[in-house]
């Protein structure tokens, strides 16, 4: 029988926001859930900047519990979100999957969003409190007018970053969303992150959920 998909809260406190100046960088930005475009959604957002070395902002969730951080995800085929703001460069955006074989910070695999041909969709936000808010925080942008869109990345999507062994799904530890590659002003939103078995007629609304 095939697995129904598996849901990753929106709002599960696991999310953490951080940036490059954990080494050094001057990316700001920040992550909260709030209501885009009539979904509740993580919302990414800042300012991407490369000087010192730096280039990224990313929003993360362990997917394990604390008893067993290891969600073994052999029976699924990949990745499935639901997202909006997308138009940029291709390659900015991209979700990042650490595993028990990423032991070092900078070990990561790697499945880039495929860019938008337009803009993604308009903010009717209602703010919740930021996920580890950076100071001296200038406006952000807001998302344009656009339509949500689903995003399936199988196994095979997902390259490794800065290691050689290829992504194992049975070991996955965290999914993280991330802008980064270029100097620019990122802003996306996603109201579903499901890890699903490909089969066409389940990749709808998931059955299924992560304890929190």
């Amino acid at each position: 029988m095939t697995p129904p998909p598996l849901s990753l809260p929106i709002d599960h406190p696991g999310w953490r926001f951080f940036s490059d100046r954990v080494m050094g960088g001057v990316s700001d930005g920040e992550a909260r859930v709030e209501t885009v475009a009539g979904r509740r959604a993580i919302r990414l957002r800042g300012k991407v900047s490369l000087d010192h070395g730096g280039g990224f902002l990313q929003v993360a969730c362990p997917l394990g519990t604390s008893s067993d951080p290891v969600f073994d995800a052999s029976a699924l085929a990949g990745v499935e979100l639901d997202v909006l703001g997308t138009s940029g460069a291709p390659g900015t955006y991209a979700v990042h999957l650490r595993t028990a074989d990423t032991r070092a910070p900078w070990q990561v695999y790697v499945a880039p969003l495929p860019a938008e041909s337009g803009a993604s969709a308009e903010s009717n936000s209602e703010p919740e409190p930021n996920l580890e808010p950076e100071p001296n925080r200038e406006p952000r942008p807001s998302l344009e007018p656009g339509s949500w869109r689903t995003v399936f990345l199988p196994w095979s999507a997902f390259h490794p970053q800065s290691l050689r062994l290829p992504l194992d799904p049975t070991r996955l530890r965290r999914v993280g969303l991330a802008a980064s590659g270029a100097a620019f002003e990122a802003d996306l939103a996603v109201a579903r992150i499901a890890f699903v078995a490909g089969d066409p007629s389940l990749q709808g609304r998931s059955r299924r959920a992560f304890p929190r």
